[in-house]
């Protein structure tokens, strides 16, 4: 029941806001391969050698961020729309009603029109079983940083104590040390900015844990926000164009972080879009 690329109105997007946030490990970070090698019995992910944070690992702790912040949006900036259906306990275009009107819907720009109207804002930004997402994160590649080797008990959770036989050791990259979150947002109205400030919120307060092994400590991170920068590209000025698929994005101006989120956290002028 996913929905083509051509059921969608626009063609093509028409602006694109880019995020780069710097962020710092606060404690060890833990991304693990899922297979072990000769030095160790669970190494971190890597590429060329080098330790990488999935860009999919990223976009689940952004979104789970977002829909744990979704109740504080006002019902004014949410128009129509539910904040997030993970705080109903289902997910969108699951109820019975949803599933009659697809069954019914015979062409596809009914069929758009129908989960454009089902999906709550979460859905809308951070995609669905039925709907493409509209933010795209990057792999996050943590060039020459300190790594080395911890040793680890498991514990017997009858005793408390450690298990007879069971030691085992993992692979750790240091803290203190720092990389570049990057994503992007295509044509995002008021409403998904919103969503995506709580999650920037959310990792600026030292909220978020990256990796495994994070009930033990591991994986905290906070945003530095000296740091970290947004563009907004409009697609419709060739010059912008131009400039970010060849590459220059110097010529696309870079704001603070930090200019983003007060200019979402106002109030909307007349005439502006908020979710519907």
């Amino acid at each position: 029941m996913t929905v083509p690329k051509d059921m969608t109105p626009k063609d093509q997007p028409t602006c694109r806001d880019r995020f780069d946030l710097r962020v710092e490990l606060l404690t060890p970070l833990h991304i693990g391969a899922g297979v072990e090698n000769s030095e160790t019995d669970s190494p971190i992910l890597t590429s060329g050698n080098q330790p990488v944070v999935p860009g999919s690992t990223i976009k689940g702790l952004f979104r789970s961020a977002s829909e744990s912040l979704a109740h504080v949006i006002p019902q004014a900036s949410l128009g129509s729309l539910k904040a997030s259906c993970h705080l109903n306990g289902g997910g969108c275009g699951q109820d019975d009603d949803f599933k009659k009107k697809w069954r019914q819907s015979v062409t596809a720009e009914c069929r758009w029109h129908l989960l454009n109207e089902h999906l709550c804002a979460t859905c809308r930004l951070y995609g669905s079983a039925n709907w493409s997402s509209k933010i795209r994160f990057f792999d996050s590649h943590l060039d020459d940083m300190k790594r080395s080797i911890r040793d680890g008990v498991a514990i017997d959770r009858e005793s408390g104590t450690a298990s007879d036989g069971l030691k085992y050791d993992y692979e750790i990259v240091h803290p203190h040390q720092s990389f570049t979150i990057s994503f992007e947002v295509h044509d995002a109205d008021n409403l998904d900015k919103l969503l995506v400030a709580l999650a920037i919120g959310y990792l600026r307060r030292g909220h978020m844990r990256i990796g495994g092994m994070t009930s033990r400590g591991l994986g905290t991170v906070r945003l530095v926000e000296d740091c970290s920068t947004w563009r907004h590209l409009d697609l419709a000025d060739r010059n912008q164009s131009i400039a970010y698929f060849l590459g220059d994005e110097k010529e696309i101006k870079a704001s603070p972080i930090s200019d983003f989120l007060q200019s979402v956290g106002r109030e909307p002028e007349n005439g502006e879009e908020t979710g519907r």
